[in-house]
């Protein structure tokens, strides 16, 4: 978890409410992490360089890459090519590690901020799937967009221009589960929703804003822990808050 107002990242192990680990660095106030799949934590730093640091190894990093500016989401794929969301600067750019370059490429966006297929609006959190598809929360254009691997022309698959049932509102993460199921972080709403097909589900935060253990207050990031249980990062609310996905307990949009 990155605790923004200390500039410290905290580690707890799955099921415990003790701290093992805590890392301090120039952060400035961190914005996003990425956890890899060999427990490697990946984070900016100040001067916008993107350190990786090693799973139970002293609190020493390498830096991986340099960005033109702060990332609003961090993702690692399976091929070791590392994402970066630049808000301010309205794109997603991507590092080969096993590059010896490590030059950026742009892979979505033109930093220019706009509402067509091939634009983004203050992109935030990102999610790359087994085939490399490339899933962002275009925060400001209320929308998820899809880019297929090596295409610059996206495709709007929840929100503003899309099919799909329900309505997303200035969402800031989003996660694809095994069944190509979206989850997102709806922070305008103060909700996590499930996207599928033809159908939109609440999930948590329904019945509006609030500190209550069913609501959320200006959630910022989510993930599945080894038993797919949900958790989520309740920023103004100062808490990690874990819900037991029920298939009973969701209401649909109307």
């Amino acid at each position: 978890m990155m605790n923004q107002n200390t500039s410290q990242i905290l580690v707890w192990p799955q099921g415990s409410q003790t701290v093992t680990r805590n890392i301090t660095g120039n952060f400035s106030r961190p914005i996003c992490l990425f956890i890899s799949v060999n427990g490697e934590i990946y984070t900016q730093k100040e001067n916008f360089q993107i350190d990786k640091w090693l799973r139970n190894a002293a609190d020493s990093n390498t830096t991986v890459a340099y960005v033109a500016n702060r990332c609003y989401g961090i993702f690692l794929d399976t091929n070791n090519s590392l994402y970066c969301s630049i808000g301010y600067r309205n794109e997603i750019v991507k590092f080969a590690l096993n590059d010896s370059t490590n030059a950026s490429k742009t892979v979505a966006g033109n930093s220019t901020n706009g509402s067509d297929s091939y634009s983004l609006y203050f992109p935030r959190g990102i999610f790359v799937d087994v085939d490399f598809d490339l899933y962002i929360a275009d925060c400001r254009n209320d929308r998820i967009q899809l880019f297929h691997l090596d295409q610059r022309n996206g495709t709007t698959v929840a929100g503003n221009g899309s099919m799909s049932v329900g309505f997303i509102y200035s969402p800031v993460a989003v996660i694809l589960d095994a069944d190509k199921q979206l989850f997102v972080v709806n922070a305008g709403n103060h909700q996590i929703i499930l996207v599928r097909l033809n159908d939109t589900q609440c999930l948590v935060g329904c019945n509006g804003a609030g500190s209550l253990s069913d609501q959320l207050q200006n959630p910022r990031s989510i993930s599945f822990d080894s038993y797919g249980n949900i958790l989520v990062a309740d920023r103004d609310n100062n808490r990690i808050q874990r819900f037991n996905l029920a298939t009973n307990s969701c209401r649909n949009y109307h």
